[in-house]
């Protein structure tokens, strides 16, 4: 008899330790007190918060990171979220943006598809937009896909694969990618040169070599002159 009542204390506590964690876990001393979001550049704080969908007050606890990360990933300008407690009140969320490297004509016609290095269309323009993004020409896209889609396959793939090997500091002097039916890269400055980059899948020299040429004395005596720079071959070759 005793060993039964013993068997049944026992019980009864450990069903009264679960009552207490459960009441304690889901308690005020959990509560949401600190939301930090970090990484943001494009978006909004509110933005990221409304796609989380948490707030103040909610339970740390029982909040599932994972699962918050994946809400803030839904939107197209996020490449990537992290989410992290801080207990016994805080939550940090880390956001990596997409950058906008380039636009493409709508095949409409009518307006912009702004795209980032991998191809991800962050935002569908009906109007020109203002900016200094270089404008790829004579892809043909068809139809009119939105924001969050990726395009990375076709005559953008090799676009694609220049972009993502171009320094920073080349972009804002570029106004123009143009892919000609042989699959042909050239540039064109908004200085008004034209650059033959030629087809290949390695530019990252061939940017190195045209910000070298660009950047020294020489040129820039004879740049009102110069109409083409031709990086097709090994040695660059400049025209007027």
């Amino acid at each position: 008899m005793k060993r039964k009542f013993s068997l049944l204390g026992r019980a009864m506590l450990i069903c009264f330790l679960m009552l207490c964690f459960f009441l304690f876990v889901r308690s005020q001393f959990f509560a949401i007190t600190a939301i930090r979001t970090e990484g943001l550049v494009q978006l909004r704080e509110s933005d990221v918060l409304r796609l989380a969908g948490v707030k103040p007050g909610d339970n740390l606890f029982l909040a599932e990171a994972k699962a918050l990360a994946r809400k803030v990933e839904m939107n197209p300008l996020v490449a990537g979220a992290e989410v992290k407690k801080n207990f016994p009140g805080g939550l940090i969320i880390n956001v990596t943006e997409r950058q906008p490297a380039a636009l493409i004509l709508k095949p409409d016609g009518d307006g912009a598809i702004e795209i980032d290095r991998q191809g991800f269309i962050l935002r569908v323009y009906e109007a020109w937009p203002r900016g200094s993004l270089p404008v790829i020409t004579n892809i043909g896209l068809e139809g009119n896909p939105g924001p969050g889609k990726q395009i990375s396959s076709g005559r953008l793939g090799s676009v694609l694969i220049m972009l993502r090997q171009m320094p920073p500091e080349m972009a804002p002097l570029i106004g123009e990618v143009n892919l000609n039916d042989a699959g042909q890269i050239t540039i064109f400055l908004t200085s008004g040169i034209e650059v033959r980059l030629g087809k290949t899948d390695q530019y990252a020299g061939k940017f190195a070599l045209l910000l070298e040429i660009m950047g020294g004395e020489e040129f820039g005596l004879i740049a009102p002159g110069v109409r083409y720079i031709d990086l097709t071959s090994s040695k660059p070759v400049l025209g007027s």
